[in-house]
């Protein structure tokens, strides 16, 4: 398998109202995702709404192979493997395992029920020692959006035996948290930042020998390069121009999500920034790319809808958004 790292883009999962694969939408997304450099596309998600579609293996199978025949295998794929039992989500890896071999998983706590520290490190033990394939495996901790169960250092530290264990991605609001998990960062244990306001804190933490085995997990790759140009300065040890590129990442991130409200920002400003861009290429209408779940499901008003389309043109002319 191709090395995990630097921009793992987790990407928006576009479908139909009957929550059917829109395959034309996808396909352009993940060509733009290429463009503007993404090294890893992480499927189903937070970001692509992976909590709807944590047990339907055939829609996952199709968008994983979609991916694929998009990509050619340029760069790794990995895939949320959620559940709220050990057996769902070791059924997943196992049956998705033996169909993608190059496949990475991402394992998190149950969604639905909080879990005692001590059931929690043997929720993840017993997925991790149970599943039949050698796919690699990284754990997610994101408690806002997993019933508030929240992975410590030391829960983590009790699963680094695993052999199909990779690493952990983290998207603690506070960089303290993140910060904390860095502690485990070698040559066998990658550690990924998914929240955005961290990135150039998180970057510059990295020691210059384990770049490679570090990463950022942005939902703004989904469009932009942003953050594409902050792994570009880590890599040749521009490190003093991070904290700019931060701020540019910050305002990017409030052009495209719509935060009218927490729930959805990201996809509904998102799925409506790649519609803006390709939507004259495509037979899909504005109505077919911009379908939500249930859980996040809420209109993004027409002004603004201005305001995205009016961003765009202007990140397109300076460089933050490559076009096909």
């Amino acid at each position: 398998m191709t090395k995990i790292n630097g921009v793992i883009v987790p990407s928006i999962t576009i479908f139909n109202h009957d929550f059917s694969l829109n395959r034309e939408a996808n396909s352009y997304l993940f060509r733009h995702q290429l463009l503007n450099g993404a090294t890893s596309i992480f499927l189903f998600g937070s970001t692509g709404e992976g909590l709807f579609y944590h047990d339907r293996i055939d829609t996952k199978t199709e968008l994983i192979n979609l991916a694929y025949e998009t990509i050619k295998e340029e760069i790794p794929i990995i895939c949320g493997a959620f559940g709220n039992s050990e057996e769902i989500v070791i059924n997943q890896i196992d049956k998705l395992g033996k169909a993608f071999s190059n496949l990475g998983f991402v394992i998190a706590p149950p969604f639905e029920r909080k879990m005692s520290s001590k059931d929690l490190v043997g929720f993840m033990e017993s997925i991790l020692g149970s599943v039949a394939v050698s796919n690699k495996i990284i754990l997610y901790n994101n408690p806002r959006n997993f019933a508030n169960n929240e992975l410590e250092l030391n829960h983590v530290k009790n699963l680094l035996n695993n052999p199909n264990l990779l690493g952990i991605k983290d998207t603690s609001e506070g960089f303290r948290e993140t910060k904390k998990f860095l502690e485990l960062l070698s040559e066998d244990f990658c550690v990924f930042c998914g929240e955005e306001l961290n990135y150039s804190k998180f970057l510059m933490d990295i020691p210059s020998n384990l770049v490679e085995n570090s990463g950022v997990v942005p939902s703004i790759s989904n469009i932009s390069n942003i953050c594409g140009q902050m792994i570009d300065a880590l890599k040749i040890n521009e490190i003093d121009i991070l904290p700019n590129l931060q701020d540019k990442l910050n305002e990017i991130d409030k052009k495209i999500y719509d935060n009218q409200s927490y729930k959805g920002n990201e996809q509904r400003g998102l799925k409506y920034a790649l519609y803006s861009i390709y939507g004259d290429r495509m037979s899909s209408t504005k109505k077919d790319v911009m379908n939500l779940t249930p859980a996040v499901k809420q209109l993004l008003q027409s002004s603004r809808e201005k305001e995205i389309s009016k961003a765009i043109v202007e990140l397109i002319k300076s460089g933050y958004i490559r076009v096909l």
